[in-house]
């Protein structure tokens, strides 16, 4: 068997290999070999060599003898110039196989030297703690640094507290607090009285913490794997000091049952462990999918293979420290200041002589509401303090918490921490890993940040659905509005005009970099001409100065970079302010008075109707009735986005058409829109024709049969198969096959499959 891949940024053949033993093993084995070298030469040329397996060779240096297999098997490693890394100092152990009395090394691993001096080490688990069931050795071969020299590197959203530590922290925060209850605390303050007491836990359980269990793991299991451990240990040393074979025979003998004994109690209790996991993901509970995906991860995580490399942009190869500068260049051009222009917005700065005015303080009922939008798990930012411990803290310091935070968006100074966030750059599953194109940002803020934002943003959402500043068209991330409102209108207009043939023009515009590409001084002017409260507009005015973001790019840090453009990611208000930065455009659309007629009858009486377009924050949809109107509403946007400075992808825009002729193509922004036949939008498929949603169908019932092949193969456990494909597929499949069906209709035996 061969794989091929990269090892450390190293293109690598991987061949596992198993040679005979006993009669006729010198004809068969000359033929494994041959058929390897074959191979290597037609696949393995531009490729390093790995290979490893059970080879039943015996060497000189390990078993004292040499037999027709070991010869070949050094040959073989000569001819191609591979080190056999048994006999290296990088190997810890010797020992492969053990059975009874009996021990030898016959389990084997060959690199090419490149790959060799990469390797930290490798190890041989003698003491067959970590091979259960097996008379072979697990070895490990471990690249990059060794055990004693392998950094670790430290990511404060993965420190692990147990709910029992947390609530220790919690409480000694309470009790430091509640000791001087009338002295206002600053926000910096509370910070470091809670970083304080992390930092004091961590000292006390340092060396404690361990892997979160497995669900089967307990008292029981953990003293039958001791019990087979010290059976092991009793037999290893009764063959080092030399006992009579009748007691080396009667260890081994307790070491065989102690096994068994083992092996049949964790496999009853994983049995068990799987049966209550599928009877809680089939009860119906929202939170099914992610219990699902929780335990899949639990079984162990996909191998990653890490990246040190990436070509620039002019063809060059920069690795090490010059990796992390052409990153953090990257980065910081990509977020460098905007320019400021002029735009048709009419936006002026009058309003920026306005005194601070007092905001009503945070109630305990805005502060609990932010809580529970901000979940306990999320990822934890540059202050180190996790969304868990804030839940667990007490009376008084959330309501000291809560006074701090009062202050600061009132008009105090914003922390050093909610200026800073963390950006990892994580790959796309697609392309080439050294494009730093391939990789997508993700970025996370302080989770005491979120929680204000969270409050700050309810207070803007509520002053812009009074003032009616978001019109009718926009229904992203909208109370009492949802995704589906949209998909609904679509399909309707595309219904109507199937039914009556009537002409429908059909624009999906990609904005690029849409949240990036944010002038922010024009976002704090129309937030301004808009009039929104100028205590709120100056404090997030505040909160964008100063950012900086650290980086990480395959557990590598670099950074810090300057972010001076655009709107922040990993903030709760950036999409209600992109929202309201595209108003002027929405608005323009709404005047117009063009787009897909609607008009229908209401008392006798014609009601004129036309729908321009929808949009959900930055994806917008155009919708008319005839080739003239669309190119007006085309223009329109165009307009609008040459003033906002944000520029639409002719590439990844699509432009569809039913019941009419095509035509000259269209153009936005001097860029012509592609003609498509189908546009994936807001995770449907379209196409044209009747059967508009064909592709939407074909798309499902292909994921459905996919993700039923995934769960035959996960329902490998030790009862009943079909209960585990049908309570796992009911909870966890159904309701993302089933996406939008609310207002799409299906083909009947789409859905019933």
């Amino acid at each position: 068997l061969w794989l091929k891949g990269n090892i450390g940024g190293v293109p690598t053949l991987l061949g596992f290999v198993y040679l005979w033993t006993g009669q006729n093993s010198r004809e068969e084995n000359t033929q494994h070999l041959r058929c390897l070298t074959n191979d290597i030469k037609e696949v393995g040329q531009s490729h390093e060599i790995l290979i490893i397996g059970d080879m039943n060779a015996h060497l000189e240096d390990f078993d004292r003898y040499t037999d027709t297999t070991g010869s070949m098997l050094q040959e073989f490693c000569e001819a191609f110039d591979l080190v056999l890394v048994n006999a290296q100092v990088k190997c810890e152990g010797r020992v492969t196989w053990e059975r009874n009395k009996s021990q030898s090394t016959i389990d084997y691993c060959l690199m090419s030297h490149k790959l060799y001096n990469r390797m930290g080490a490798m190890e041989i688990d003698e003491e067959g703690t970590k091979s259960l069931g097996s008379d072979h050795k697990r070895i490990k071969v471990n690249f990059g640094k060794s055990g004693q020299e392998k950094q670790k590197w430290k990511q404060e959203d993965k420190i692990g507290f147990s709910d029992a530590q947390l609530q220790e922290v919690s409480n000694r925060i309470e009790d430091i607090l509640s000791a001087e209850t009338e002295k206002e605390w600053t926000y910096t303050q509370l910070i470091e009285i809670v970083s304080r007491e992390l930092e004091r836990n961590q000292t006390k359980y340092k060396g404690k913490r361990r892997h979160k269990p497995k669900i089967w793991w307990d008292k029981e299991a953990k003293a039958a794997i001791n019990r087979r451990q010290e059976a092991s240990r009793e037999h290893r040393k009764a063959k080092k000091r030399g006992a009579t074979s009748e007691e080396i025979e009667a260890k081994w003998g307790v070491f065989q049952e102690k096994k068994r004994e083992a092996c049949a109690l964790i496999q009853d209790k994983v049995r068990r462990a799987e049966m209550q996991w599928t009877k809680e993901v089939n009860q119906k509970d929202r939170n099914a999918a992610k219990k699902f995906w929780k335990h899949i991860s639990s079984h162990g995580r996909k191998t990653e293979i890490k990246h040190h490399a990436l070509i620039t942009a002019e063809g060059s190869r920069v690795e090490g420290k010059e990796v992390h500068k052409y990153i953090t260049s990257i980065i910081e051009e990509a977020f460098s200041e905007i320019e400021n222009r002029e735009t048709s917005q009419g936006i002026d700065d009058s309003n920026d002589q306005q005194d601070f005015c007092e905001l009503p303080k945070i109630t305990p009922r805005e502060w609990e509401k932010a809580e529970g939008r901000v979940a306990a798990g999320t990822s934890t930012g540059p202050d180190g303090i996790s969304m868990r411990l804030v839940k667990t803290l007490g009376k008084i310091s959330k309501l000291k918490l809560r006074q701090a935070v009062n202050k600061i968006i009132v008009g105090g100074e914003v922390p050093e921490t909610w200026q800073q966030s963390r950006m990892r750059l994580l790959y796309k599953g697609k392309g080439d890993k050294d494009n730093i194109k391939s990789y997508r940002p993700i970025t996370v803020t302080s989770v005491l940040y979120r929680l204000a934002m969270q409050i700050v943003k309810r207070r803007v959402e509520e002053w812009a659905e009074s003032e009616q500043i978001l019109g009718e068209l926009q229904n992203g991330f909208r109370r009492d509005r949802r995704l589906e409102d949209n998909l609904f209108t679509l399909t309707q207009c595309i219904e109507i005009a199937q039914a009556s043939q009537r002409p429908l023009w059909i624009a999906f515009l990609d904005i690029q970099g849409a949240y990036d590409n944010v002038n922010q001084d024009a976002m704090w002017a129309r937030l301004k001409t808009l009039g929104l409260d100028i205590t709120l507009v100056r404090f997030v005015q505040e909160v964008y100065k100063n950012n900086t973001v650290t980086i990480t790019w395959e557990n590598e840090n670099m950074g810090p970079a300057a972010i001076k453009r655009g709107l922040r990611q990993g903030c709760p208000l950036s999409p209600l302010l992109f929202m309201i930065y595209l108003t002027g455009m929405e608005q323009r659309l709404e005047q117009s008075d063009i787009g897909f007629d609607l008009t229908y009858m209401e008392g006798g009486e014609k009601v004129k109707q036309k729908i321009p377009g929808l949009m959900y924050a930055d994806d917008i949809v155009l919708l008319a009735d005839s080739r003239e109107e669309f190119q007006k509403l085309v223009k329109i946007c165009g307009e609008e986005g040459d003033a906002l400075g944000l520029n639409f992808s002719g590439t990844k825009s699509g432009v569809m058409m039913f019941n009419d002729k095509k035509g000259d193509t269209i153009k936005i922004q001097s860029i012509e829109i592609d003609m498509v036949d189908k546009y994936k939008y807001l995770g449907v498929w379209f196409n044209e024709g009747k059967k508009y949603l064909a592709e939407h169908e074909r798309h499902v019932t292909d994921k459905g049969k996919r993700n039923s092949a995934i769960m035959k193969h996960k329902a490998l456990w030790n009862f009943n198969r079909y209960e585990v494909v049908r309570g796992v597929w009911k909870g966890v499949m159904v309701p993302g096959l089933t996406f939008g069906n609310g207002v799409l209709c299906m083909k009947s035996e789409v859905q019933s499959s």
